[in-house]
């Protein structure tokens, strides 16, 4: 695995990770382990389709063209 792989599944884990304590905070309990386990693949998994290195080209090449077609217009 490369350095930015690794490096986004950290990101992944941790932000997954983050947003289970905040809502079991925001239950005021703790959850069964089997929905802790779901919660946390789920979000992983929709950090890492959000967040992985083909969005992350797209939206520079999002940025560039949006950027052309304004200097454009002025």
């Amino acid at each position: 695995m490369s350095d930015t792989t690794e490096q986004a599944g950290d990101r992944a884990r941790f932000a997954s990770r983050e947003f289970v304590a905040r809502f079991e905070h925001g239950l005021g309990g703790a959850l069964p382990a089997v929905v802790v386990d779901r919660m946390l693949f789920a979000f992983e998994m929709g950090y890492l389709r959000g967040h992985g290195e083909g969005m992350h080209a797209a939206r520079v090449l999002y940025d560039e063209l949006r950027r052309k077609v304004n200097d454009e217009s002025e």
